[in-house]
């Protein structure tokens, strides 16, 4: 009762938790625009392609389900929940030291990555302190699996707000009833979902050219087999009285609005600054046009 009633005051304050993980298509920045579209009485929230899990970490439910198809960021997320936070800061903080990382010690960052590419187990703390002094703290891995992410010069470290961020999201996690998978959506298995419960799903925007879609990631591209996949999922879980919602962006991708058109879904369009996203449009001159997309 005490985590329910601290998210509602939270979301009258517009203050919603922030993940600690950065990553391609963060909706915090939408949060208050999609939040108040979820249903209340939410049984289990899935969280298809969770991502940094800023979603999840800011709804009510009585269950919750992390997933995405990148299990190294379901590793950092379940490693968040499950690790105690001050051993966490502790290992995080020995890295630094150990490699003298700063936001201009270049030499530092390239052996923390050669080591983390070398090493045969891949600590997720290891891992999250590289991505922390990454460009744009983003981090990516090639077909071969390994982390090639530049060095955010001038611009990335592990910074205090950050430290407060993974704090904040230990201790939400740790009160969620909270199970993590990694299985790609058309692989999920639905069969135990009811009308109570609610699936969310934030896939890579199809047409977009964000690094997700270059051809050189191990965790594959987003192509027009897996946007026609989602398509279908949908139109299953409409078929089954599953409540879902997704994001997507109609400037970037117009297909799937002509979809949810036909399937009579409704479209609500976000009132929010969304310039700063991960993705990049083909068409630099076109105003966003990002959406929620429901069944309801």
């Amino acid at each position: 009762m005490i985590l329910i009633n601290s998210l509602i005051v939270r979301w009258n304050n517009m203050d919603y938790i922030k993940s600690p993980v950065n990553y391609i298509g963060c909706k915090h920045k939408l949060l208050q625009s999609i939040i108040p579209l979820f249903p209340n009485d939410i049984d289990t929230f899935v969280d298809l392609t969770c991502g940094s899990g800023t979603v999840a970490l800011n709804v009510t439910a009585n269950k919750y389900i992390l997933n995405d198809i990148n299990y190294k960021i379901i590793d950092i997320l379940n490693g968040i929940r499950k690790e105690k936070v001050n051993y966490v800061l502790k290992t995080i903080k020995g890295y630094i030291n150990t490699y003298d990382l700063s936001k201009t010690n270049l030499d530092g960052f390239q052996k923390l990555r050669e080591d983390y590419n070398n090493s045969d187990c891949k600590e997720w703390k290891m891992l999250y302190t590289l991505m922390s002094y990454s460009f744009n703290y983003q981090y990516r891995f090639n077909n071969f699996g390994k982390y090639n992410s530049s060095f955010g010069k001038d611009r990335s470290q592990f910074s205090k707000n950050q430290e407060k961020n993974l704090i904040e999201c230990s201790k939400i996690l740790k009160n969620m009833n909270c199970k993590f998978s990694y299985d790609d959506i058309g692989e999920f298995d639905y069969s135990k979902l009811t009308d109570k419960d609610f699936v969310y799903i934030d896939p890579p925007y199809y047409n977009s050219t964000g690094n997700y879609n270059d051809g050189k990631r191990l965790f594959g591209d987003w192509t027009i087999e897996s946007e026609h996949g989602l398509y279908w999922l949908l139109i299953n879980l409409n078929k089954a009285n599953i409540k879902f919602a997704v994001s997507n962006n109609l400037t970037v991708n117009p297909e799937i609005e002509e979809f949810a058109n036909k399937r009579k879904f409704n479209i609500h369009h976000l009132n929010a600054d969304y310039s700063n996203c991960n993705y990049q449009k083909k068409d630099k001159t076109s105003k966003d046009d990002e959406v929620l997309i429901t069944n309801y």
